[in-house]
């Protein structure tokens, strides 16, 4: 199959999935700035060959084949079929360009899924069912998105969830007030506020006003101070993201214990509490942040690196060395040339990293479905402790 004809036909393919699949917005996006990067290298590829301009058309072709076998990755993942003459394309570009090295992907979406059947499983045996309130403030689309998928997630696994959707302009003392009768509420066994919430809204105080009973992120002061002070086996809940990351790493054999692990980012979310589950599983840790000088030569160290910091592409193949195990919790939303279309994207650049990494994690799916599944985990944990 000829370099034109790859657009057209990985659009067909993004058709395929979307009908049989329904495959979530995020994927379908991620799927869709694939296609349209390899248009725009096709048409540059074709330009250097008509002025005979050999070896930057070479640098493009092998560009090409880093971004379409970024799709067949990703095509894979969501169990589409490829033709017969693609495969056959994919094993040239494989074996000419990339990934000679044994990198395999750490699949989220598939782990995910594991879990959920065990809690549908759990939630099946339990007496007093589990129901979860979220707490949404304000547009943000992208918090939207997430309170829709643990939503969805929620139904999967048989779980009760309710949604609390109020504006932006809402004050302070009503929504400490909407948290104050939902812990009051008997039916309701978990509350999640989804983070961020407003400038005018001081966050701290309305994570301290939920019961520390019904806390299913972690946040409160005694969950997560518990859980600092004497690891995830000795509090009630741990911190979804960091927990998902470690299973992730467990369900793949990674073995933690004696690796120097580097963690960017430093939040109370993901990077505090990643840095605590490595270093509880016998991982020497480094916690980089926007201070850090020379973060290169701190992640060129890492045989495992968790990023964390919320800024597209921050990770290059120059600043990790050959082996690395990479996990991306990064989702950065970005526009086409046109502005119109909104894509996601890692903190890490994929492309260019997963040729020198053993395991790394794609965005979307990898460490995003796993939190969903670890939160529900602390919902039913939750449960069963009143």
């Amino acid at each position: 199959m000829e370099t034109k004809n790859f657009q057209k036909y990985c659009a067909e393919i993004v058709t395929k999935i979307d009908r049989k699949y329904k495959i979530e917005r995020d994927a379908q996006l991620a799927l869709s700035q694939l296609i349209e990067e390899l248009g725009e290298l096709a048409k540059e590829i074709n330009r250097k060959k008509l002025r005979r301009e050999n070896p930057d058309s070479k640098k493009l072709e092998d560009e090409f084949a880093d971004v379409f076998l970024q799709f067949a990755k990703l095509a894979e993942m969501h169990e589409v079929d490829l033709e017969k003459s693609v495969l056959q394309k994919i094993g040239e570009l494989k074996k000419e360009v990339i990934w000679n090295n044994p990198m395999k992907l750490l699949d989220g979406k598939k782990l995910a899924e594991k879990i959920l059947r065990n809690v549908r499983d759990e939630v099946s045996k339990m007496k007093k069912k589990p129901v979860l309130a979220m707490v949404l403030v304000g547009n943000d689309p992208a918090s939207s998105i997430y309170v829709r998928r643990k939503g969805a997630f929620c139904e999967k696994a048989g779980i009760d969830s309710r949604t609390f959707k109020f504006p932006a302009s809402i004050s302070e003392k009503k929504l400490l007030r909407i948290i104050g009768n939902l812990n009051k509420d008997k039916n309701v066994t978990a509350i999640m506020v989804q983070l961020p919430l407003p400038e005018h809204i001081d966050k701290n105080k309305i994570i301290e006003a939920i019961d520390p009973r019904k806390d299913a992120d972690c946040l409160h002061p005694l969950n997560f101070g518990r859980f600092v002070q004497s690891g995830e086996k000795y509090s009630v809940v741990a911190p979804a993201t960091p927990l998902g990351i470690v299973k992730l790493l467990e369900e793949y054999k990674v073995k933690i214990e004696g690796k120097n692990a580097v963690v960017v980012g430093r939040s109370n979310i993901v990077g505090k509490p990643a840095a605590q589950f490595l270093m509880n599983r016998g991982a020497t840790v480094t916690v980089c942040h926007r201070h850090t000088k020379n973060l290169a030569a701190r992640t060129r160290e890492a045989d495992i690196l968790v990023v964390a910091a919320g800024k597209k592409h921050l990770i290059k193949a120059g600043m990790v060395k050959r082996g690395v195990i990479v996990v991306d919790v990064g989702v950065n939303r970005t526009k086409n040339r046109r502005g119109l279309t909104s894509t996601v994207c890692g903190d890490v650049d994929f492309a260019a990293v997963s040729k020198k990494a053993s395991y790394i994690t794609p965005v979307p799916g990898g460490v995003g479905p796993v939190t969903i599944a670890m939160l529900l985990w602390n919902t039913i944990d939750l449960t069963n402790s009143k």
